[in-house]
């Protein structure tokens, strides 16, 4: 049986989650690290009004659960993390995608996971989702945190820029969920900061707040026009300094396999590689 659940058991859900997160053959991506995230991530999506952490149970027993971030709307999934299950995935995993089918039909469904979680890999592609991205997962600690000084402008995002923002933020990004206007709305989940020449922006970079203690860097483009000149260097660190002045003791981002020159880039800061991450997605459930 599936149920989304409530404070009562959100608890129990996020131990579970996260004792077989710690596992490479259970792991889901975009999903926090540790305990307490896990768990802060699951309370403050029980306070949102459509997000759902749900559970398969059996006489009261978690045999899998899956967190959905939901954005009614536009008709847009996203699995925060995905489906955990100690065992018999198939089945389980099978529950959840019959749950959303006859709650969320027609919604978009994205969800991510290493190349170790077979199991999830095989179920994702037996439902016929497509494989949209193979990436690389590069995490940084505050011990780690390299010493690299900008020399560029860059300031937080005002209203001033808005729509500037959002125009260069539509054209370097055409195909996301999380567009321009998406983001201006749900400011609150962001941290954005934008580079500056001579008032024109020509740069920009958001990181989710979503997280306790680990936040994560969702798009950083430079105009082509200023590549190569350390806008990119100048916004990488302003969203340090702000994720881990915040509070946060870790930082994420997830880097395509090829893209060598901005893998060194974020290694220059102390980022390391940590895990692949495999993204699927299902145009409409």
């Amino acid at each position: 049986m599936i149920i989304s659940i409530d404070e009562t058991r959100v608890i129990e859900a996020a131990q579970y989650a996260n004792r077989l997160n710690q596992i490479k053959e259970h792991n889901c991506k975009a999903c926090a690290a540790g305990y307490d995230n896990m768990l802060y991530s699951f309370q403050k999506m029980l306070k949102h009004p459509d997000d759902e952490v749900l559970i398969c149970t059996e006489k009261n027993d978690i045999l899998g659960v899956l967190a959905l971030c939901v954005e009614s709307k536009d008709k847009y999934l996203e699995a925060v993390g995905g489906v955990f299950a100690e065992e018999n995935y198939q089945d389980i995993a099978m529950q959840f995608f019959e749950y959303l089918k006859d709650n969320y039909a027609g919604f978009h469904f994205d969800a991510a996971y290493p190349k170790e979680n077979i199991e999830a890999i095989c179920f994702m592609q037996s439902i016929g989702a497509d494989c949209i991205g193979v990436e690389l997962e590069m995490n940084l600690k505050k011990c780690d945190i390299k010493s690299s000084k900008g020399s560029k402008q860059v300031i937080p995002l005002n209203d001033r820029h808005y729509e500037s923002f959002s125009r260069f933020h539509d054209e370097n990004n055409p195909d996301v969920y999380w567009t321009g206007e998406h983001i201006l709305s749900s400011l609150d989940k962001f941290d954005v900061f934008i580079a500056l020449d001579k008032d024109e922006m020509v740069g920009s970079i958001v990181t989710s707040t979503f997280g306790n203690k680990r936040r994560e860097i969702y798009f950083m483009e430079t105009d082509k026009g200023y590549r190569r000149q350390g806008y990119a260097k100048s916004l990488l660190e302003k969203s340090i300094d702000r994720a881990f002045s915040s509070g946060a003791n870790e930082l994420m981002v997830i880097v395509g396999v090829e893209n060598i020159p901005e893998i060194n880039m974020y290694e220059s800061f102390g980022f390391q590689i940590v895990d692949t991450c495999n993204t699927y997605s299902i145009e409409s459930l």
